[in-house]
Parts: structure tokens; sequence; C-alpha cells
């Protein structure tokens, strides 16, 4: 129990009868917000109480990958903790890329909140998807979110810190939590359905850039399905149409 009204029969009565469980009144109730931050206090200082407090994050933190919220930190890990994850570029000869730090539960960036972003610059010219740019994400005993992106090829690198990083009160990081839940196979397939139209995407660039140079020599039949496919309208199923894409280009690299 914590904070004076506690101490009130009716309210530790009506707590029990929610959590079906009996609440725990061993420490006094104006005290032990003081004397867990007495815990914590020395626990950064080095001394050893034999206690741990598990603070965790408690939404997802990503980055916006085209639209698509990118998972680096899952909602729940315990802190401090240090994740990294390799992107690369979506244009050749591209010399800089934004970072857009999210957090949420929700597949779509724009159904998350954004916590902050910035510009990696200086990327050595190259194809599209060569460069190798790692973003890390690391959170503190504090809960301050740090973002590194790296350019492994130059060196280059910037980070900005997010003191901030929950914006939510609790009521509304619960409900995006309750949201997630009742929606998780929704959700899940709309994510597939992203990452596939990503996919597409990427493999209709690359397979326009052979017919563009001039350098595939296919049988007439292959050709006219590969552009078909290359000029197909956004289908209803993105992960049919990464099938049909994937094996034209396979066929392309058979001849």
């Amino acid at each position: 129990m914590v904070g004076g009204q506690t101490r009130m029969p009716a309210v530790r009565k009506a707590v029990q009868e929610f959590f079906s469980l009996q609440p725990n009144i061993s420490i006094n109730p104006d005290e032990v917000v003081a004397l867990g931050a007495a815990i914590q206090a020395a626990i950064l200082t080095g001394e050893d109480t034999r206690l741990r407090l598990a603070d965790v994050v408690p939404l997802t933190l990503g980055v916006n990958t085209r639209g698509l919220m990118d998972t680096i930190i899952p909602r729940n890990t315990a802190v401090p903790v240090v994740k990294t994850k390799a992107y690369s570029t979506a244009a050749d000869n591209q010399e800089s890329v934004e970072i857009q730090i999210h957090q949420g539960e929700r597949p779509m960036v724009k159904d998350n909140v954004k916590l902050g972003s910035f510009i990696l610059r200086g990327i050595e010219p190259a194809p599209r998807g060569e460069p190798e740019i790692e973003v890390t994400f690391r959170v503190d005993q504090d809960g301050i979110l740090h973002v590194t992106g790296k350019d492994t090829r130059t060196g280059n690198m910037k980070e900005i810190t997010i003191t901030d990083s929950v914006r939510l009160s609790d009521s509304e990081i619960q409900e995006m939590i309750r949201d997630a839940e009742e929606h998780a196979a929704e959700y899940a397939d709309q994510h597939r359905q992203l990452e596939a139209q990503a996919q597409c995407e990427h493999l209709i660039a690359r397979l326009s850039d052979l017919i563009s140079s001039g350098s595939v020599k296919a049988p007439d039949e292959l050709m006219a399905d590969l552009s078909a496919a290359i000029k197909a309208v956004p289908p209803s199923d993105w992960t049919v149409h990464l099938i049909r894409l994937e094996g034209l280009w396979d066929q392309i690299q058979r001849q």
C-alpha cells in the first residue's frame, strides 16, 4: 500500500476485492516511496543492498522505416539496456538519412508517439542498400533514452538524448497496451503486409534497373511477365505479390 489514504480499511478492502489478493501493509505507506528512492540511490552509487529495483521500458521503442514501426527495444525490457540494429539507404548515392524515434505498440508510426529525430550526414555515396547505418538505442538506469546513428564506412556519428521518453500518462500507456493485445492478430497481419510491401518495392527497383541497363537476356514471355509485375497496381495481398516477384528474380538470375 502506498499513500496515506491506503490506511483506510475501506480502501484496503476495495483493493483486496479488486485484485483478489491480500494487500501488503508491512511498510509505512507514507514512507514506502522514500524508502524505494533511497534503495535506488544506494544501487546507483554502488552500495550492496542485496535488492534490485526492476525498472522496465513501458512501451516499445523503435524507428520509422518507410512508415513502419521497426522495433529496437520491446516493451517490458528491463533497464539499463542497449540494442543495436543495422539499416541502409533507400536511394542511390544517398548522403544523409533521417532517424525518427517512435514509441508505441502499433505497426504504423503515425499511430504511435514520435519522441524525436535527427539527420545523420556524411554517408559515403554508394548504390542503395550498400551503406550500413548502425542505430543504437540505450536506456540508462534513469529511463533516459540515448539514440546513436553511425555510418560504419566513414565513422560519422550523431546522437540524440531524450529525457522524457515516456510522454504518456499511466492510463494512456495501459490503453495502448490493451489496444495492442485486443488487436494483436490484426496488427501482426498489417505488419506482415507492410514488410512485404517494402520488400516488393525494393525488388521492383532492382528489376527495373536490370531492364533499363539492357543487361537482361531472357525469353520474351519472361520479359513480359516481368514488365507486368513491375507495372502492377498495388495488390490486395503484398505477401502474394512478393512471392511472384521473388520467383521472377530467381528466373532472371538463372539466365
